[in-house]
């Protein structure tokens, strides 16, 4: 009997049964995407420098980049569905989205009010998961068929990779549920529906949030791009020449170079290249003062020309589409508002008047790609 003890579920004590109760009330939500419906939970994760942050986690089959493209609110129910909590979306919320982990993850700021999280297992990102893991005792917190909040208990059968396959009792609605360690009450994945696959039902949550991490923290330790990177062949491997460039000491070398005479007429050559990377410092992009952040725009038409243009954050669609126009000698067409030209991204028209911006609209796509389509054939070329 003893040898089968890892096929049975742990027992839980009063003190436990109050932190899931508590868990089941306050730290997961309902959450509805037209026909689709999950759940949502509320966690804190790592971030920089030793603190966390609070974000809120669901399945990426219920919240994506396109629904978050598309709308401008989400709209969550928590407790049985008496409270409404509205989380607006904006471009200052960091946002991941992962269709291979099922894992949409999305910033929460203080003004959201929520005060209830869950923790994150402390062995989550030990290097062998998959030992301190399997067998354990598990429970999901979900909104089964779209009714109440119920517990789920079951065992973590097996880890493969980041797919978890567990024995807790899952139906419509559990999709992006927690999953959560029974010793511990900590969070260790997310629940994924995947009919006719019974080995597949769940998803370790180590390799989204590493992910999500590694993310913002280069983006929030990188807010200047390093121009040099040892393009000068200096042999340069320290910061001495980004620094010395960054703090605006840009005179002393050439002055170093003019009052020691050592400036040979071989260096002449050396001496331009170094002044126009300065220059290039000074004016990482003429169209504009603030050259961080940028998303990069490829338009391409149906008659196979191609624009790669950079945009600002904050340039709205309409600029957008202002300024390609304008690129191309038509601006006439923005002016009128013309309907002899359509763009189209993802299939959807982009619009002259959105007022959209493009780190909004785009969130979370690379290099997105705009279709020009002309009618009439009124652009030639």
């Amino acid at each position: 009997m003893m040898n089968n003890f890892g096929n049975y579920i742990k027992p839980v004590n009063i003190e436990g049964t109050k932190k899931i109760l508590e868990q089941m009330t306050n730290c997961i939500c309902k959450v509805k995407n037209n026909q689709l419906m999950g759940t949502g939970f509320f966690c804190k994760i790592p971030y920089n420098n030793n603190t966390k942050i609070n974000v809120l986690i669901t399945s990426y089959q219920i919240i994506n980049e396109f629904y978050f493209n598309q709308n401008n609110n989400i709209n969550l129910l928590m407790n049985d569905y008496n409270q409404l909590k509205i989380i607006n979306i904006d471009p200052t919320r960091n946002t991941y989205f992962n269709k291979e982990y099922n894992t949409t993850i999305i910033e929460l700021k203080d003004f959201d009010n929520i005060n209830n999280y869950l923790e994150l297992d402390d062995n989550l990102f030990n290097n062998n998961i998959k030992s301190i893991f399997e067998k354990e005792s598990i429970y999901i917190l979900q909104y089964l068929n779209g009714g109440k909040a119920s517990v789920s208990y079951g065992n973590l059968n097996q880890l493969n990779g980041y797919n978890i396959n567990h024995s807790c009792f899952i139906n419509s609605g559990s999709n992006g549920a927690p999953i959560l360690n029974l010793t511990n009450n900590k969070l260790i994945g997310i629940t994924l529906e995947t009919p006719g696959n019974l080995n597949i039902n769940g998803t370790i949550l180590k390799y989204s949030i590493e992910d999500y991490i590694n993310k913002y923290q280069f983006k929030a330790n990188n807010q200047m791009p390093n121009l040099f990177n040892n393009n000068f062949g200096m042999g340069m491997n320290n910061n001495f020449m980004p620094n010395m460039m960054m703090n605006n000491n840009f005179n002393f070398m050439p002055n170093m170079m003019m009052n020691n005479n050592w400036m040979f007429k071989e260096d002449e050559d050396w001496l331009k290249g170094f002044q126009l990377a300065v220059q290039e410092v000074n004016n990482i992009n003429e169209e504009d003062s603030n050259p961080w952040p940028k998303i990069q725009i490829i338009f391409k038409s149906t008659q196979g020309t191609s624009e790669t243009m950079r945009f600002n954050y904050g340039t709205t669609i309409d600029q957008t589409l202002e300024k390609y126009l304008q690129k191309i000698g038509r601006p006439n067409l923005y002016l009128e508002k013309s309907n002899n030209i359509c763009f189209l991204f993802n299939a959807y028209p982009l619009r002259f008047g959105d007022k959209t911006p493009v780190e909004k609209y785009f969130k979370g796509i690379p290099n997105p790609k705009v279709v020009v389509s002309y009618v009439n054939n009124i652009i030639g070329g």
